[in-house]
């Protein structure tokens, strides 16, 4: 009896961890196929975005490529609606959440906008920089009526990897998959976020938020990007 219950037990440990070991587009196969629909739909746009940091356009959409996955319209509108009076009026601190097909939130781009107009080669390649004539109010409403828009989105896009660009100037990646895990990371998790957080955090599984089967983010992007690699060197 007792052999059986401990049979029992290891064959169920191993059919999760093979359940489990599926790759995203397995699990998650709507999802996956609505992401790439959006890559072909927009591709021009990534491949002019690319273009302008010395990046490919696959590099550029894995790193998002999760959130445009999982990314709900509705829910979207509903969040913008709900929150965005608390984000004018109190800032990030009280509505901090996710806007557009890239799940951008207000702090990530505030955060973003302090180290760009901090650099001067940054602050030359991107002109999103608030208008301090403005009311912070009124700054604020600009960033909600920018995120949720697409050509935007972009803009902050390159800009996140032209910050992490600098970020890892001195770093040595084994491999572009590597090199895309740690920048993957990064957008996921917080980009001012030490070495150390960000290496443990490609080790998490979490995504998606409300899945019932967990993935690890970073090796999601790298799925879409060898997926979108091999589609490429096929005739």
């Amino acid at each position: 009896m007792i052999f059986r219950q401990a049979f029992f037990i290891v064959f169920i440990v191993f059919l999760s961890s093979t359940y489990h070991s599926q790759e995203y587009k397995n699990t998650y196969t709507s999802e996956f196929n609505s992401a790439l629909t959006f890559y072909n739909e927009h591709k021009e746009k990534f491949i002019k975005s690319a273009s302008l940091i010395n990046e490919t356009p696959e590099f550029l959409f894995s790193i998002i490529a999760p959130e445009v996955s999982q990314f709900n319209t509705v829910q979207n509108v509903f969040e913008l609606n709900t929150l965005k009076i608390l984000y004018v009026q109190g800032g990030s601190g009280y509505g901090n959440f996710s806007v557009g097909f890239f799940q951008m939130k207000p702090k990530f781009i505030e955060d973003m906008e302090k180290v760009i107009n901090k650099d001067k080669e940054l602050a030359n390649m991107f002109d999103f920089l608030p208008n301090v004539e403005l009311s912070v109010r009124e700054q604020r409403k600009n960033l909600l009526f920018r995120l949720d828009s697409l050509e935007a989105q972009l803009s902050y896009l390159e800009a996140y990897c032209s910050i992490m660009k600098i970020k890892t100037k001195n770093m040595r990646f084994s491999s572009r998959e590597e090199r895309l895990k740690y920048f993957a990371s990064a957008y996921n998790s917080g980009f001012n976020l030490e070495e150390e957080e960000i290496l443990k955090m490609m080790k998490l599984k979490f995504f998606p938020r409300y899945g019932a089967i967990k993935y690890n983010y970073a090796n999601i992007c790298v799925e879409f990007f060898n997926f979108l690699n091999k589609k490429k060197s096929t005739p």
